[in-house]
């Protein structure tokens, strides 16, 4: 069975890899702090007793939720910021 904790802290450690590589770094540091969330409440190595009681708690999946919307969010706001700023500089 694929636990679902360790695949979304591994996409979402690739991410701030590849935001870090491009030099942003209040982007990097903002996925640093949501990653650090994740690692606390969804893979299963971390607090393996603790989980199953998180699991059933619907606050945790709202709190996850939340925060991957955060990450997305920043992304697309980031993407389109540089997208007008390049449109801007041609002008």
């Amino acid at each position: 069975m694929i636990d679902y904790g360790k695949l979304l802290i591994f996409i979402l450690l690739s991410i701030h890899f590849i935001i870090k590589f491009v030099k942003s770094k209040k982007l990097s540091d903002l996925t640093k702090g949501l990653l650090a969330i994740l690692c606390l409440t969804s893979a299963r190595f971390m607090f393996d007793p603790y989980r199953s009681e998180f699991l059933n708690n619907r606050l945790y999946v709202i709190l996850n939720i939340i925060v991957c919307l955060c990450i997305v969010l920043t992304l697309a706001c980031q993407y389109y910021n540089a997208r007008k700023s390049k449109k801007l500089n041609q002008l």
